[in-house]
């Protein structure tokens, strides 16, 4: 796993990061008794709160929520259009490129996350308990990348045919 994760693309890479936080998550919210550690402690520990003050007080988890899942679908559906997305942003992009549309794209929704519960009064009820993870707000920003650059691209898929990338 070490060499594949060494000689894989940026892509690649970033699917293997995704999957050991998942995995890393599931034996502590598993096993977390043995260590008598709670087990939603280590999602709440990187997660972005909704609140400015649970932003403030963990700033790192603007971030850190992009790597963090806790379902097995949520991670398959967004580490498969990493891969396909990824992979083809790659071919007309560089891997740097690909990590600061990444990095942006994950700061950039966790901003928007923030901004709108906190002032949107449709989210007032329940900002105390909300918390933002995944990496679709990632994987959007090498899709809108991607799409912005080449609009007319088409994408073939199965029984549905040919799409275009806008």
């Amino acid at each position: 796993l070490l060499y594949r994760f060494k000689q894989g693309s940026i892509v690649e890479k970033f699917i293997y990061i995704n999957i050991a936080v998942f995995i890393i998550i599931f034996v502590f919210n598993t096993f977390g008794y043995l260590f008598q550690i709670n087990s939603n402690m280590l999602v709440k520990w990187f997660t972005l709160p909704a609140t400015f003050e649970g932003f403030i007080a963990k700033p790192w988890t603007l971030i850190t929520y992009g790597f963090v899942h806790v379902s097995f679908m949520h991670i398959l559906s967004n580490l498969i259009a990493l891969y396909f997305i990824g992979n083809l942003f790659i071919s007309y992009f560089t891997e740097k490129q690909f990590i600061t549309f990444y990095f942006l794209g994950t700061i950039f929704g966790g901003l928007v996350f923030l901004v709108s519960y906190n002032y949107f009064p449709v989210f007032a009820e329940d900002v105390s308990n909300s918390l933002l993870l995944g990496a679709s707000a990632g994987v959007s920003a090498i899709f809108i990348g991607i799409a912005t650059y080449m609009p007319h691209y088409e994408l073939k898929f199965p029984l549905i045919g040919f799409v275009k990338l806008w």
